[in-house]
């Protein structure tokens, strides 16, 4: 039966899982992902690449709410950009909870497509709309807001 992929689909695939292991190594190494690391900077330029790759990718046809949520990282990313670059109160914490927030929303689409697809002869979600997909979401959703609060925290304690 197979996974069904175009070659597009296997390539933003291939992309995107290389994005979510940098983002992850980030974020254990460094408690957040960090644009000035070299694996900070392999993230944003996979993810952006994952992202311009999905806008090629339609199960529907035309747009779907995974080019929204492509839309939205690739904001995220940009608010992270924006203060990197910039000394403004705040800065960096609206730089890790934007780009926390990216990787948050890079593991929706992921999740669902593993769900969705695996195993190949009988997936563990028939759809968007499986209990099981909302789950996992609201899993990371968790562990983004606990995640966020502890990067919030800690960037207090360093200023202090």
């Amino acid at each position: 039966m197979g996974l069904n992929l175009s070659t597009l689909g296997s390539v933003h695939t291939l992309i995107s899982l290389i994005a979510i292991a940098s983002g992850l190594f980030d974020l254990f190494r460094y408690g957040k992902i960090t644009p000035q690391s070299s694996t900070g900077k392999f993230y944003y330029l996979t993810t952006i690449i994952t992202c311009f790759t999905s806008f090629g990718l339609s199960k529907l046809g035309g747009f779907n709410p995974g080019h929204a949520v492509a839309i939205l990282v690739l904001a995220c990313l940009s608010v992270g950009w924006i203060f990197e670059t910039k000394q403004m109160k705040l800065g960096k914490e609206i730089q890790t909870l934007a780009l926390s927030f990216s990787f948050f929303l890079s593991l929706v689409p992921a999740t669902l497509e593993v769900l969705t697809r695996l195993p190949v002869d009988a997936p563990w979600a028939a759809g968007p709309q499986d209990p099981l997909v909302g789950g996992f979401i609201s899993f990371w959703f968790v562990l983004f807001l606990v995640g966020s609060f502890l990067q919030l925290r800690k960037l207090r304690t360093l200023a202090n």
